[in-house]
């Protein structure tokens, strides 16, 4: 199984990390201004010793933090906890498409669309997130896995990231993004189509293209949900987020994920090396929970967390301990 992990990210307010804090000025300011956006040293590179995913905690410290994301998630060692996240959309989100932090993002224009979160796990029920941005994690044109979490040491084709902040705050503390798997299948969900098909348009960093989608009517069902406490997936990996991930996928087409592998930054092509980070180890202090019954588990209560040795499987984590690097201005 190839398991895709779409994480939406959907902001009115800011671009800059995939999922991550946002630059100032938000939504108006990209618009103005979208090329200065387009520069990060950080890339997904892994044969690189400096700015390399594996690397990363050598010049952003938190990137190497005891709560980093993704993760591989094992199912035998989730915990049950009741929780009913509860979305109210708008009719249609209109945006803008854009290609920076080598994602195709989509940033919400919040004066003409409201798609608004609550009953959060760890979160009071009557606290209010808003749908930012979304992005799409895709694989390197080589590698078959383009999911950012994993899932017993199994990814998805691809995985989008909708990411969610306070409304009224300028840089929220606490963030929330719902990740969603994606498959490759015979047709690209509906409401998503036009996020694809106007990326033959917004092709590289500095493009950027204003339309509207049909209403993302996949997010009402929120059932069958992972979720724990992590960070953003790309520097400076600062640790306040709050996952949601569905277990079960949606599809886009083969066409569209060929329309993916088009995409520049930096005048190279972004599935030269994907846009993915390897999933994390965890620590023994951080647990996964579901709202559903998990089919390979009793989901009785994990006591110990998801221990790093002993739940993680070398195939998922072993980078993380066998990491070879070096600092910016090491000649050696």
């Amino acid at each position: 199984m190839v398991v895709a992990t779409v994480i939406l990210l959907f902001a009115c307010a800011a671009v800059c990390n995939c999922v991550g804090p946002e630059p100032p000025g938000g939504f108006e300011a990209y618009s103005a201004n979208p090329e200065e956006n387009c520069k990060v040293p950080w890339h997904y590179d892994i044969e690189n010793d400096t700015f390399g995913p594996y690397c990363w905690g050598n010049t952003w410290k938190n990137c190497y933090g005891t709560k980093q994301s993704p993760i591989n998630i094992d199912t035998e060692k989730v915990s049950y906890k009741s929780f009913s996240p509860k979305y109210n959309l708008s009719k249609e989100l209109s945006g803008t498409l854009v290609i920076v932090e080598r994602s195709p993002k989509f940033l919400v224009n919040e004066r003409n669309s409201l798609y608004n979160l609550s009953q959060i796990p760890f979160l009071k029920k009557d606290e209010m997130f808003r749908l930012k941005q979304f992005h799409m994690h895709f694989p390197a044109k080589e590698d078959g896995v383009g999911s950012e979490h994993r899932i017993n040491c199994e990814g998805y084709d691809g995985e989008l990231h909708f990411v969610h902040k306070k409304p009224n705050e300028a840089e929220s503390e606490t963030v929330v993004v719902l990740a969603i798997f994606v498959e490759k299948g015979d047709n690209t969900e509906l409401a998503l189509q036009g996020f694809f098909e106007n990326l033959k348009e917004v092709q590289k960093c500095g493009d950027a293209k204003n339309f509207s989608l049909h209403r993302l009517t996949f997010l009402e069902n929120l059932e069958d949900l992972y979720t724990y406490n992590g960070s953003f997936t790309t520097p400076p990996c600062d640790e306040r987020v709050i996952w949601l991930i569905k277990r079960k996928p949606i599809t886009v087409s083969e066409e569209h994920f060929e329309i993916l592998e088009q995409l520049r930054y930096d005048e190279i092509h972004i599935s030269e090396h994907g846009n993915i980070r390897p999933p994390f180890p965890m620590t023994v202090d951080r647990k996964v929970h579901a709202n559903f019954k998990v089919p390979n588990g009793e989901n009785k209560e994990n006591k110990h967390g998801n221990n790093n040795d002993k739940n993680n499987g070398d195939e998922c984590t072993e980078w993380y301990k066998s990491r070879r690097c070096r600092k910016d201005n090491d000649d050696s």
